[in-house]
C-alpha cells in the first residue's frame, strides 16, 4: 500500500529486521536508520532522495510490517521535538 499522504512529521520506527537483509540497499539503509524513532523527512535527508521517492520506500516497507509509521495527527509538538527539528535543519 502506496501512502504518498505520509506527513513529514511523522515517525517510522523499525519493527522486526531481518538478520540477511531485504536485498535492497535503500531499504536496508532505512532499517538502520530507524532502529530509533525517525521522521519522515529526517530518513529523506539522510538518505538524500527526494519526499516523493522516500514516501514510497516508507509506504512499502509499511507493507511488509518491517517499520511503522505513526502519525502525530492532532498533536501539539513538544519543545524537545521543536529542538530537535531545528537542530536538524542546522545540520542540513
Amino acid at each position: 500500500m502506496i501512502r504518498p499522504e505520509l506527513p513529514l512529521e511523522a515517525v517510522v520506527v523499525t519493527g522486526h529486521r531481518p538478520r540477511a537483509g531485504t536485498g535492497q540497499p535503500e531499504h536496508d539503509q532505512i532499517l538502520a536508520l530507524c532502529a530509533r524513532p525517525t521522521s519522515v523527512a529526517e530518513v529523506s535527508a539522510r538518505l538524500e532522495v527526494p519526499l516523493g521517492v522516500d514516501r514510497i520506500l516508507l509506504s512499502a516497507l509499511c507493507g511488509t510490517g518491517l517499520v511503522s509509521v505513526i502519525d502525530p495527527v492532532g498533536e501539539q509538538p513538544t519543545t524537545a521535538l521543536m529542538e530537535r527539528l531545528l537542530n536538524g535543519l542546522h545540520n542540513i
